[in-house]
């Protein structure tokens, strides 16, 4: 016995949507094997469907197009911060800074090791103290760094900020239109369920194998279990 499989990919939810409009010009403006209210819903709902995957497919697109610039900005600004460390440690080994400067942007006193830089939240944190430690120390007297400049540095660490920034924004955006998609997704199953119920019952009166075929015409899946029909393969194809 045949059994009925609701679309399984969002391709096939439009696919089947649009089959079941093209029904009032297959059989005619009075006789589409269903109400005009559904008839309707269905045109309404695929609007909607299209729609919502539309804007989600473009949060996606938008956030990825701009991820290569926020990584390579990241790159950047993480070789900056860690080059300023590096040079102003060096600047110590050679007696030109003292080495109770680094308290000024929260490092070690003891220690010429980089602090952790993996994270983007790592160059958020010693960006900001690199900055606000070269001002502190440039107001008591200290030489300016040099190789790379604090407003060099700024520079990168502002644009940074800005583009994670977009990112946060970006991902908001697709969380939210993916929400939104998803209902609309539910309701289209819903809808094509309730549809499809119509169809069938608008056949009823057929005999089995010739309600299954004209059910098919209007777009309802079906498939059989393996052994039950050679005519699965055929069936299937509508489902793909």
């Amino acid at each position: 016995m045949p059994y009925r499989r609701l679309p399984k990919t969002d391709q096939a939810r439009a696919r089947t949507l649009k089959s079941v409009i093209n029904l009032e010009k297959e059989y005619g403006f009075n006789n589409v094997p269903l109400s005009f209210d559904l008839l309707n819903k269905a045109k309404t709902q695929l609007s909607l469907f299209e729609h919502a995957q539309d804007l989600y497919s473009k949060a996606c697109d938008t956030w990825q197009r701009n991820n290569t610039l926020y990584r390579e900005t990241t790159s950047n600004v993480r070789l900056y911060v860690s080059h300023f460390i590096q040079v102003f440690n060096m600047a110590i080994v050679r007696g030109e800074f003292k080495k109770e400067s680094r308290a000024f942007y929260k490092l070690p006193i003891e220690s010429n090791a980089l602090p952790e830089l993996t994270a983007d939240e790592n160059l958020i944190e010693w960006g900001e103290n690199l900055i606000e430690g070269e001002m502190q120390r440039l107001r008591t007297g200290g030489m300016s760094m040099t190789n790379p400049t604090i407003a060099s540095l700024r520079v990168q660490y502002e644009r940074f900020k800005d583009l994670r920034i977009e990112q946060q924004f970006r991902q908001i955006s697709i969380q939210r239109t993916r929400e939104n998609f998803n209902v609309e997704r539910a309701k289209s199953d819903i809808l094509i369920k309730e549809i499809w119920d119509a169809i069938e019952n608008h056949f009823n009166y057929m005999p089995q194998n010739q309600r299954i075929e004209e059910c098919t015409k209007c777009g309802i899946i079906y498939y059989y279990r393996e052994g039950e029909n050679n005519d699965e393969l055929e069936l299937e194809l509508f489902a793909e």
